[in-house]
């Protein structure tokens, strides 16, 4: 029995289609797992580990919070700074973000602050314009540089 070539190309090109769509999807699928720790928790795990810890703080009326969000923590770029840190995630207006303002004082948002596994803050990166110069601040205090 012969294969009808419309019907194989048909069946071709619907494979193809959905190939495409998982690896899209699979492409978006990657960012940056903030862990649901408190911060002794994580301050204990960085002190097991020798791990610095990455602060990442915003709030849900921040616009640059969101920016910050979708441009950087879910992107590929984002993923290698969070690489080998221990990244957690707090809203400055919950109490779990209240309780962290009084360790680390929060003036400005979104803000990311780098803390050594003893406790002390390395520094920090203030506010989000731009990924790119976002990444070249960050690199330099992920790797202990103050």
């Amino acid at each position: 029995m012969r294969e009808n070539p419309i019907r194989l190309t048909m069946v071709c090109a619907l494979f193809a289609l959905c190939w495409c769509w998982i690896v899209a999807d699979t492409a978006q699928a990657e960012e940056v797992a903030f862990q649901d720790l408190t911060l002794e928790e994580a301050l204990a795990k960085a002190e097991q580990t020798g791990q610095t810890l990455l602060i990442e703080v915003g709030a849900a009326h921040c616009m640059a919070c969101g920016d910050m969000k979708k441009e950087l923590w879910e992107s590929p770029e984002g993923v290698a700074l969070a690489d080998g840190l221990i990244c957690l995630r707090f809203d400055s207006t919950t109490p779990k973000g209240r309780a962290l303002n009084k360790h680390y004082p929060i003036t400005g948002l979104p803000v990311v602050i780098f803390v050594r596994p003893d406790g002390t803050e390395i520094d920090r990166v203030v506010g989000y314009t731009d990924k790119a110069k976002f990444l070249e601040d960050a690199e330099l205090l992920k790797t202990g540089y103050d």
